[in-house]
């Protein structure tokens, strides 16, 4: 009569176990990794966005669009609505663990969307403004006379 194996044996089963308690130990770190660059870049799309519909409705509606970004979240205002002098088009959040690198504002003004940044003593011809998640960095820059955006990366720990 022939005896037949029917399942594995303990040792088969710790030696399995083991190699995907290392392989999981290895890939984690990795794909935390991946979880914050992912976060960033969405968070990033959105301020892009944003920064671009601002300039857009300050050409097409010819109102002052003022965006005021704060830690992880922003407001969006226009002036000159029907029953106030300033109301709110929108706000948003940035996603968890991503935030602004200092707070800011841009105003786009009509007839051509030229950005204006209230806060700096001197008048400047570009504005950056930074998203920032663990040690990544994204730099926005919008330029005063256009409103156009551009983008360009750095690692936080640089300066």
């Amino acid at each position: 009569m022939k005896k037949f194996s029917a399942g594995f044996t303990l040792i088969e089963l710790i030696v399995s176990i083991t190699i995907l308690a290392i392989l999981a130990a290895v890939t984690v770190p990795s794909f935390r990794g991946f979880q914050r660059a992912t976060r960033l870049e969405n968070s990033v799309q959105i301020v892009e966005t944003t920064l671009a519909a601002g300039f857009s409705t300050a050409r097409s509606q010819r109102k002052i669009v003022t965006i005021s970004g704060a830690e992880n979240g922003a407001e969006i205002f226009s002036e000159k609505c029907d029953t106030d002098e300033k109301c709110e088009i929108g706000k948003f959040a940035l996603e968890s663990g991503v935030e602004f690198g200092e707070k800011f504002e841009v105003k786009f003004s009509p007839p051509f969307g030229d950005a204006d940044f209230e806060e700096l003593e001197k008048q400047e011809s570009e504005k950056v403004v930074s998203i920032e998640s663990g040690g990544d960095r994204v730099n926005l820059k919008i330029f005063k006379n256009s409103g156009l955006i551009s983008r360009f990366f750095s690692d936080a720990d640089e300066e």
